[in-house]
This record gives structure tokens, C-alpha cells and sequence, in this order.
């Protein structure tokens, strides 16, 4: 069989750092970008003028590596269920109006988990807990402070002078507790209050609300946030992604300029056939309008069909297809995955035999069959994606 060779070409910007990682240290991929316009109450992803008012937004401090989203609906409805159950029914959609532009960062954890952000700050995390396979909402401090003031269940009430001792690192003992919800088990999330009930801090329990009532000592919360009372930043400001899209629309061009441009550059110094890897998802849909507007035509899109692909991503990808009147090319890998499976068994991260058998091979066929020679495929990736994507370079050839 004739070499084929094929330029992978990625839009993630900047030059990649090579950079070695080691275990126990944060994951920063690349430079986190998230900031907030308070006047607009928006996220953005410079540290640059709003583009509808012109204020000079702040940083959120999230954590790494840092790959904020748009909230979607699934996303809401799981965590207001979440708090609801947590912390009495209607709470969660106070906690997550739906006027607001909520954000979502996820972060490190045994199984899932995300931060979330509103009115730009982190007001708790989502995790799903193994053991009990469900969701827990960990709150914050601005979180607990929210929650203490839409809530009556969960909370703790401290002794006077018991702040200052939490605030050092102590965690909080039975003697320093002057009365709690009854209701609250163990492992339950907590927010605790001073004698002025004003929040003061968040923490996990390590005792029933009915131990905490009636037991003389012991360790009853597990303190995450503790500091002086403060009220909650609540930002009164409505606003939609429509807002968003506005307010960043000066970086976006940006960002669409500078990509369309290397673009251009690429296909004037490749005598190559031009596709566009789709999987019909978010990156891979930018990289392709991008590429279109670069080409002025819709360009080949390039996808192999693994067999195990669910029905309604196909079908998005035909139906996107026929709507820009592009060819899908790539192959199909039929039932080669479940042929496969009897002799290699399950694939493994350091056993992947089902990409030379469902995707390399049906790729490398189409490539040969249909394209004829050298080909220059633009792929949508991510430097925040892992560990590898971020130290690959913008352009590598196979």
C-alpha cells in the first residue's frame, strides 16, 4: 500500500510549551481564561473590556486545568434536583435562577464532578459519589451563604467565640455547638452560622443532628470555607447567552480572524486535498465553519463511522452534511468492533486496538480510495482536553 501522508492541522492558539508532568502537582494545561463582567454580569474570556459596557471585568478563581462551559439544561436539572434534596424543594432554582448565566468547570475527582459558577464565583461542586451513586452539592462559603439565606435545613449554630478557633484550622467540636437541624445525618453538607445568624462557614458532618443535640462531646463538622460574616454577592443583574456572545464579541472576532487567516495559510503552502475531521461535536462544528469561511465553499467532511457511533450523532452528521451540500468520506467499520471484542476483549487506555481496527484502518482506506494522496485535515482539539493535547504542537504530520 502507497504512504498517505496526512497533516493534522489544530487551532488551539499559541505556541505549546513542551512541559513535563508530574504527579501531585495541579493539572494547568494552559492559562486558565475566565473572567467576569459585574456590570453585564457575564463571563468573558479575556481579561479585556466588556464589549457591551466597556468595564474592566475581574478574574474567577476556578480550578485547573480549567475548561469553563455554558451550563445546558441537563446540567441544571440534575443540579437543582440535587439541591432540592439537599436542602428542601424549591431551593435549587433560587440557588440556579435561570436568568443567570451559569457556568460550569470540571475538576479533579474520582468520578465526575464540576464547579459552579454564578454571578462569578464558585458557589459550590457537583460530585457523583460512587458509594451511594448519586450526586452531592458541596458548597462553598458564597455558597453556604445563598444557601443560608433561602434555607432552614442543614445548618449549625456556633457559641461565640468559636469563630476564631475555626478560622486557625480547627475543625468544629460538640462543645462549641449551640443547636443544629435535627435532620441532618452524617455526611450531610452543613452550613454553619454565629449567634448573630450570620454565615460564618460550610463543612461536612461527622455527627447526626440528633447526636449534636443530645452528646456533651466529639467531633461533629468537618470544616471546607470558614471566614468573618459576610453577606452573599448576589448580582441582581439579568442576563443571557445572547449577553455573553455580545459582550465578547470583540475577542471572538479576534479569535475567528486570526484562525481563519493561519487557515488560509495553511492551504496556500499544502498541495493537499482539503477535509475537516467531524465528529459532531462542539469542536469539531467551530473548525468546520471556520474552514468554510477560510475556503469560501463547504469542504469534505471526514468521518469514520466506528459501528458503535449512536444513532442520533449519524444522523446529525448526514443531516449537517446535506445542509452544507459536503461529501462525508472515512469509512465505515461495520461490525468489526464486536467481531474484535471475542478475540482482543475489552479495550484498555494502554490497550487501544479498537482505533487501529475501527478508526485507522477504515480512515487510512478512505484516504487512499477517495482522496487519492496527501491530505490536509483540519481538527478541532483542545489543549485542556489532556495532558498529551496540550503539548501537541498546531501542525503535525502522520
Amino acid at each position: 500500500m502507497a504512504q498517505h501522508n496526512w497533516g493534522w492541522i489544530h487551532l488551539a492558539r499559541g505556541k505549546p510549551r513542551r512541559r513535563k508532568f508530574r504527579r501531585g502537582h495541579a493539572p494547568y494545561l494552559t492559562r486558565i481564561r475566565l473572567y467576569w463582567c459585574d456590570s453585564c454580569n457575564v463571563p468573558l474570556t479575556e481579561m479585556k473590556d466588556c464589549s457591551i459596557c466597556g468595564s474592566t471585568p475581574r478574574k474567577v478563581e476556578i480550578s485547573p486545568p480549567g475548561d469553563p462551559f455554558p451550563a445546558m439544561e441537563g446540567h441544571l436539572e440534575r443540579a437543582i434536583a440535587t439541591i432540592d434534596a439537599q436542602y428542601g424543594h424549591g431551593v435549587g432554582k433560587l440557588l440556579l435562577p435561570s436568568s443567570k448565566t451559569i457556568v460550569m468547570n470540571k475538576v479533579s475527582s474520582l468520578d465526575a464532578m464540576y464547579e459552579i459558577v454564578v454571578d462569578g464565583y464558585v458557589v459550590a461542586r457537583l460530585r457523583f459519589d460512587i458509594p451511594k451513586l448519586g450526586y452531592t452539592f458541596l458548597l462553598t462559603l458564597e455558597g453556604a451563604r445563598r444557601v443560608g439565606s433561602i434555607s432552614k435545613r442543614k445548618w449549625v449554630s456556633i457559641h461565640d467565640g468559636v469563630l476564631k478557633y475555626l478560622k486557625d484550622g480547627a475543625n468544629l467540636m460538640l462543645p462549641g455547638i449551640v443547636g443544629c437541624d435535627s435532620e441532618i445525618e452524617v455526611d450531610d453538607e452543613v452550613w454553619i452560622i454565629n449567634p448573630d445568624g450570620h454565615v460564618v462557614g460550610a463543612g461536612i458532618a461527622r455527627m447526626t443532628g440528633r447526636e449534636m443535640a443530645n452528646e456533651t462531646k466529639g467531633f461533629a463538622i468537618k470544616i471546607r470555607d470558614v471566614s468573618d460574616p459576610q453577606l452573599p454577592l448576589v448580582n441582581q443583574r439579568i442576563a443571557s447567552w445572547d449577553d455573553v456572545v455580545e459582550a465578547n464579541k470583540t475577542n471572538l472576532s479576534t479569535i475567528e480572524a486570526e484562525a481563519v487567516s493561519f487557515i488560509k495559510r495553511m492551504v496556500a503552502s499544502e498541495d493537499a486535498s482539503v477535509v475537516v475531521g467531524f465528529s459532531g461535536g462542539k469542536d469539531s462544528l467551530v473548525t468546520y465553519l471556520l474552514v468554510e469561511r477560510a475556503l469560501g465553499e463547504s469542504p469534505p467532511i471526514f468521518f469514520a463511522d466506528t459501528g458503535i457511533e449512536l444513532p442520533e450523532t449519524v444522523q446529525f452528521i448526514e443531516d449537517f452534511a446535506e445542509s452544507r451540500g459536503a461529501d462525508i468520506i472515512g469509512g465505515e467499520a461495520g461490525d468489526q468492533f464486536w467481531e474484535s471484542v471475542d478475540i482482543f476483549g475489552p479495550p484498555a487506555r494502554d490497550f487501544r486496538w479498537c482505533c487501529k481496527v475501527l478508526k485507522l484502518g477504515p480512515a487510512a482506506a478512505s484516504i487512499a480510495d477517495d482522496l487519492g494522496g496527501k491530505v490536509l485535515s483540519f481538527m478541532g482539539q483542545r489543549k485542556l482536553e489532556s495532558f498529551q493535547r496540550s503539548v501537541e504542537p498546531r501542525v503535525t504530520e502522520n
